[in-house]
């Protein structure tokens, strides 16, 4: 069985004054505009709006940022994401670096000088996270961000193993065909870029660029729009016919397709089209109908669609479980966490978990019905919140599904302490993770297609047709 996110302005003046102490009495004193930073309704090269404060090394070059604009757009549109910039002894401004979002965004501080001349700051937003990065910027005009795509996941994943990776000279691959398709290559979701084994190979660098030679995960299994496919790479390999889709495959949408609250798309402003719905509908009739539906019939294959956070809204259920330890030193090993797992950690906000398969219902009188994991409140069944075993789900069962699915070993194959898959609240007792979502199996249901606003060709010719750069999602860090 096969299943798978503007402060604008119009004229701002650099203005540095420099105090003189001194015993005379205050002579007349000459002002001097150095440079003139301009906004004409678009990004500009050098920047706008030089917020921090400057400073000045010993040959009176002066250094400063700027708190939008630069040379790159995409990823924030039309302002940019600011520059640092250097104002010469000799009278000439030029431009050490312009932002691009994934190595920061909104430089509303200055910037400091070591000994050798090399510049350090900080940005507010951005970088791997959307929560800002510290940058340096070396004397001989070499950049680093420090924090950025630096590596984060340092143990195996769920299809990486570093036995395999051969010094990092090879796929680091576990031997399970996957993919990864998204709008961009430099965004906040590549997850791929966090991993070592596939970004940058076992015992690489850290900091540098995701491999992308012949033989690597990363160009194996990541597939970018624009880069050999349409504007919608996944919708290229569902309706390739004479291609096998991964078995495992990971489906990141641009920003505008995404359900991330977003208020200026083509724009539109208030207006913005929704193209959420659409983008995930038409994955689903793709797989239920691509290639005469064998992604349904011969090749059944499991959709399951989630979020990557609860959107900022009330939720009236508290987290099903907080593990806490009663000192600093140690994590108690309890019935509800045998082997210390998770000590200190709590769970969050819910967020939503859809799944659609052809062995995905409820069989009834009339035919087959929605199921609802836990189902509640209703007659004959419990009061909620329903956090019964196994009703209650967390992103470790999509894990432990998923590997039990393929005959895959627990990421942590010692099973010593284990990670989310092993230690998912509904990997217990001899219970699959996510299995009371298929209680159809072995018969299938018939596929329905789902009506949606924009077919599947729209997104495969997005940014051809608005003229449009792909643009990763969540690029506002207050949206999450």
């Amino acid at each position: 069985m096969r299943f798978r996110r503007a402060v604008l302005a119009a004229a701002l003046t650099l203005v540095v004054m420099l105090a003189l102490v001194g015993s005379q009495a205050a002579q007349a004193q000459t002002f001097t505009t150095l440079y003139t930073f301009t906004w004409n309704g678009f990004q500009t090269d050098a920047g706008y709006e030089p917020v921090g404060q400057p400073v000045v090394d010993g040959s009176g070059n002066i250094f400063g940022t700027t708190e939008q604009g630069g040379t790159y757009g995409g990823a924030c549109e039309d302002i940019g994401c600011g520059t640092v910039w250097e104002y010469s002894s000799s009278g000439t401004l030029s431009v050490l670096h312009s932002f691009d979002y994934y190595d920061g965004n909104f430089l509303i501080g200055g910037v400091m000088l070591d000994k050798l001349g090399n510049v350090f700051g900080t940005t507010v937003e951005g970088g791997s996270y959307g929560s800002g990065t510290v940058f340096e910027i070396k004397s001989d005009g070499t950049e680093f961000a420090m924090n950025s795509y630096a590596e984060c996941y340092t143990h195996d994943s769920l299809v990486t193993v570093a036995a395999n990776c051969n010094g990092g000279n090879d796929s680091c691959d576990r031997g399970y065909s996957w993919g990864y398709y998204m709008p961009v290559d430099r965004a906040i979701w590549n997850a791929p870029a966090a991993i070592p084994e596939v970004c940058y190979g076992q015992n690489s660098d850290v900091g540098g660029a995701c491999v992308t030679g012949a033989g690597t995960e990363y160009t194996g299994h990541v597939h970018v729009a624009k880069q050999g496919y349409s504007d919608a790479p996944i919708f290229d390999d569902l309706y390739n016919c004479g291609k096998d889709m991964p078995k495992i495959s990971w489906v990141i949408p641009d920003l505008r397709w995404s359900d991330h609250p977003y208020d200026n798309q083509d724009g539109f402003g208030s207006n913005a089209p929704f193209y959420g719905p659409s983008w995930v509908g038409d994955i689903v009739n793709a797989v239920g109908q691509a290639c005469g539906g064998k992604y349904w019939s011969t090749e059944p294959t499991a959709v399951i669609v989630v979020w990557d956070d609860w959107g900022g809204w009330f939720d009236h259920i508290a987290p099903y479980k907080v593990l806490r330890s009663p000192n600093e030193t140690s994590c108690p090993q309890t019935q509800n966490n045998p082997n210390g797992w998770g000590c200190g950690y709590t769970y969050g906000f819910r967020v939503p978990l859809l799944v659609v398969s052809p062995y995905t219902g409820t069989q009834g009188p009339s035919g087959i019905a929605t199921y609802i994991s836990g189902a509640c409140g209703a007659a004959g069944q419990p009061s909620c919140p329903n956090n019964v075993f196994p009703y209650v789900h967390d992103f470790g069962s999509i894990l432990r599904f998923t590997e039990y699915n393929f005959g895959m070993p627990y990421i942590d194959e010692s099973g010593d302490n284990g990670y989310a898959d092993q230690n998912a609240p509904d990997n217990q007792n001899g219970n699959i993770p996510l299995s009371d979502f298929f209680s159809l199996y072995p018969n299938q249901r018939t596929f329905v297609p789902i009506t949606t606003l924009k077919d599947y060709k729209f997104f495969q010719g997005y940014y051809e047709t608005t003229g449009a750069e792909p643009m990763g999602p969540d690029n506002d860090a207050d949206s999450d």
